[in-house]
């Protein structure tokens, strides 16, 4: 079940650069053209078609919405629903790998880059969703049946590089959230249970941009999902939990 998350978001964050309202327009226009030239990794009927803006930024998406990227004066956000476009976690980093190689230069960030990040998201069934996250990763005696969850949890840790090296103080944030309610307003979804998991890598200082960035980034997402998704939140999707 962990298998077919419902979102996949990839980012780069560099210092704010405002210039990059200058060069919005031909930033849309090279990633027109490098679609046209076949260089994005897109699956069959897939292409980024319509275009918006929202304060500060610019939007490309394809016509059902199942991609989008997101270009302001931080970087760039690339979203994908995997199971409607048909991109894979694979993929879905080698499109944002194209991008920022032509992108970044654009905005004037990729010298000064702050942040790597990728959240997955993920919902599941169950007959009583509350219940479920309960058993799966609190130690609460039953207290009656558990309706409302919200649950958030963050965990940073220093890098290897910066605990060694004086001048580099990079360090890494995982973020877990469940839920069965996604606001204050509405009922509870007693048979779904969302998990979030989001991964950030930061960088301080700032770094040139490099492809390899986002590959390590990857790679140590991909760790921390198989540890996180085999131990103790394995019970969130309804799997055994290893103990």
């Amino acid at each position: 079940m962990w298998d077919n998350p419902t979102s996949i978001v990839f980012g780069v964050r560099h210092k704010k650069r405002f210039g990059f309202l200058d060069n919005a327009g031909e930033i849309l226009d090279t990633v027109i053209e490098l679609q046209e030239a076949g260089e994005l990794p897109f699956p069959q009927g897939v292409m980024f078609e319509e275009i918006g803006w929202q304060k500060l930024s610019a939007q490309m998406k394809d016509n059902r919405g199942t991609v989008s990227v997101e270009f302001n004066p931080d970087g760039l956000v690339l979203t994908v629903d995997p199971t409607r476009s048909r991109l894979t976690r694979e993929s879905a980093k080698r499109l944002l790998l194209a991008l920022a190689r032509q992108v970044l230069p654009m905005t004037g960030g990729d010298d000064r880059v702050e942040r790597v990040g990728t959240v997955e998201s993920y919902r599941f069934d169950h007959d009583a969703s509350g219940d479920a996250a309960v058993a799966a990763i609190t130690n609460l005696a039953p207290l009656g049946n558990a309706a409302d969850v919200a649950i958030r949890l963050s965990f940073r840790s220093a890098t290897e590089e910066g605990l060694v090296r004086r001048d580099v103080q990079d360090w890494r944030n995982t973020i877990i959230q469940v839920w069965n309610r996604p606001n204050e307003v509405a009922e509870p979804d007693l048979n779904h249970l969302h998990v979030g998991i989001d991964y950030q890598s930061y960088f301080v200082p700032a770094r040139q941009y490099a492809p390899n960035l986002v590959e390590e980034h990857h790679r140590r997402f991909m760790e921390r999902l198989e540890m996180l998704q085999s131990g103790r939140l394995a019970g969130l999707a309804g799997d055994q939990v290893a103990r």
